[in-house]
């Protein structure tokens, strides 16, 4: 999955796609033309196939989340849930580093690395302009284990960060 983050990238890969698919059909027509069996023709295909799979993934995970739609981030690093929670809130970048103070090229930095390098100030930053909440718990009394809880009124993500990676899943879905 490449995760598209800005309507930008989304017009982009809509380009993208609709391209593939003109050059599905051109191909295809092109490959029946040739003495080729059916098998061959989808070999040659194959490719192509799963690039317009691929960016039809990413268009309907970025729709889906404009939509407010979360339920596809089980799993998910926190960072993705991130930049999820800023696109369902119906936010652009520019406008969260407005509301954040950081500069929009940070921001995208941030996003493009999936918050890995984001320090703490910056996520709290950005928690308050999504309005989500954050809680950090310790399972066992080890710090093996921290449980992170975002949430805003209509959407919850949860993450199990484990020494700095980051799993995250949803528990409801913005209406």
């Amino acid at each position: 999955m490449s995760l598209i983050r800005t309507a930008a990238g989304y017009r982009a890969a809509m380009q993208q796609l609709e391209a593939n698919r003109s050059l599905l059909a051109a191909e295809t027509e092109t490959l029946l033309s040739q003495d080729l069996t059916s098998e061959q023709a989808e070999r040659r295909l194959r490719a192509l196939h799963m690039r317009i799979t691929d960016l039809e993934s990413d268009v309907e995970t970025y729709e889906a989340f404009r939509r407010g739609d979360l339920s596809g981030l089980e799993d998910q690093p926190l960072g993705i849930a991130l930049i999820a929670a800023r696109i369902a809130h119906g936010m652009s970048q520019a406008t969260l580093a407005r509301k954040t103070g950081l500069d929009t090229a940070q921001i995208n930095r941030h996003e493009v690395n999936e918050y890995r390098s984001a320090g703490a100030a910056h996520i709290a930053l950005i928690r308050q302009a999504l309005e989500l909440k954050i809680s950090y718990g310790v399972s066992g009394g080890v710090a093996a284990e921290d449980r992170v809880h975002l949430e805003r009124p209509s959407v919850t993500i949860r993450a199990a960060v484990f020494h700095r990676s980051v799993s995250a899943g949803i528990g409801t879905q913005r209406r």
